[in-house]
């Protein structure tokens, strides 16, 4: 019968332990180096993203910025139909001037709708960590906080205005603006009128109509320079994030 002899096991020195323990530290700290490095990278490319978002939306905002602005401008035409409405003068030619302006700059409105979506993102999503900038996070702020006052401004005129063409359904007559049973256009009835009245001549009713004119004249007017300022602050923003983050053209018309 064979013996077989048990090997004797050297124990590890203490230098040993010690050396296997810095190793698996090492290969955990490495880990997480690489985890988080990689986690850096993906927000500095998803920031990058929203930046090249934001200026893409900013960029369509100054074409209907432009074009809204140019249409506010309406607010001289409104203080001209105050002006009518308050005098005396009900001859042909000013009652034509009054129903003209009247229909052409008071009842509607050309109003700017922003692009929210990437700024929304950032602000009730928890983005907005992601910008690291903080000169270009607080420009986004700055600019959030002068949208919502514009925003408030438009829904002030916007009130003012429908009830101002509530008002205005009592004092201007539709009726002239009927031929052979249909409605024509009201240039064309005012062109070729004989005689053009309001619908009453009570002058309290008058005056106030008048009053509310001005009024809804001065609203889009301080609509019109509120506008002005997110156009020259969006303008410089564009140029500000573009230099910021280095962007060049071909990144924004992708």
């Amino acid at each position: 019968m064979e013996v077989h002899q048990l090997k004797e096991h050297k124990k590890k020195s203490w230098i040993t332990y010690l050396f296997e323990f810095f190793m698996l530290f090492l290969a955990v700290f490495c880990g997480f180096l690489a985890e988080y490095q990689l986690e850096h990278i993906i927000e500095r490319d998803r920031e990058k993203e929203f930046i090249v978002s934001m200026v893409k939306e900013m960029q369509l905002d100054m074409i209907d910025i432009k074009r809204t602005e140019n249409d506010t401008v309406r607010y001289k035409y409104l203080d001209t139909l105050a002006l009518y409405i308050f005098m005396e003068d009900r001859s042909l030619k000013t009652m034509k001037k009054t129903y003209e302006i009247y229909f052409n700059y008071a009842t509607y409105y050309h109003y700017y709708v922003y692009e929210e979506f990437t700024l929304s993102q950032l602000k009730f999503a928890g983005n907005m960590r992601l910008i690291r900038n903080k000169k270009v996070a607080d420009r986004l702020i700055y600019l959030d906080g002068l949208l919502s006052n514009l925003h408030k401004q438009e829904m002030d005129y916007r009130d003012y205005m429908i009830d101002d063409t509530k008002l205005g359904s009592k004092i201007m007559d539709r009726s002239y603006f009927v031929k052979d049973g249909k409605f024509i256009p009201y240039t064309e009835a005012l062109k070729n009128a004989r005689k053009l009245c309001f619908l009453t001549n009570d002058r309290q009713a008058l005056m106030e109509f008048g009053n509310n004119i001005k009024a809804q004249s001065s609203i889009l007017k301080m609509y019109h320079k509120k506008l002005d300022a997110v156009r020259i602050y969006t303008d410089s923003s564009i140029m500000i994030l573009k230099n910021e983050y280095h962007l060049k053209n071909k990144e924004l018309k992708k």
